[in-house]
Formats: C-alpha cells, sequence, structure tokens
C-alpha cells in the first residue's frame, strides 16, 4: 500500500466467489485487474472485467464486486484513504 497526500494506491487479492458488499464513499476510485476475472456492479448495472481491464467509480456511486476468478485488484483512490492507513 502507498499512501501521498494525494492518493492511496493499494493490491487487493479475491478468491474465486469472493465478493464486497455494494458500498460508496468519497473517494474517486480506479481499478485495474491485474489478473482474473470480476463482476462489478455500478449504480445498479454489472460490469464484467478481465486481466488488463480498468475501470472507474465516481465519488459517491454505489459498487460492489465478485470475484469469477481468482483474481488481483490495484486500487488507485483519490482523496487519500485515511482509513486505510
Amino acid at each position: 500500500m502507498i499512501h501521498t497526500p494525494y492518493v492511496t494506491m493499494l493490491r487487493v487479492t479475491f478468491k474465486k466467489g469472493v465478493s464486497s458488499a455494494v458500498h460508496h464513499h468519497v473517494h474517486e476510485q480506479v481499478t485495474t485487474v491485474t489478473s482474473g476475472a470480476m463482476r462489478f456492479e455500478v449504480d445498479g448495472e454489472k460490469v464484467f472485467l478481465n486481466s488488463g481491464d480498468i475501470i472507474r467509480l465516481p465519488s459517491n456511486v454505489p459498487h460492489g464486486a465478485e470475484a469469477l476468478e481468482d483474481s488481483i485488484l490495484i486500487d488507485v483512490f483519490t482523496p487519500p484513504r485515511d482509513d486505510l492507513k
């Protein structure tokens, strides 16, 4: 995990079938799937991502994700996530 005055960047690992509940936060989020396959729900719509795909999640938009296979993600948040320090 990396924190700067402007962003937080972290690597997240999901095992197949693991999901995150739909939630929202003030942070803008950019996620890159570095390996695997994920299904995101963004503001009620399903988005499928594979290795190399990138998604932008605007501030305060409800979203969640489920791993369709073992996956690794890189998440970047701005402003920084003080709750993850």
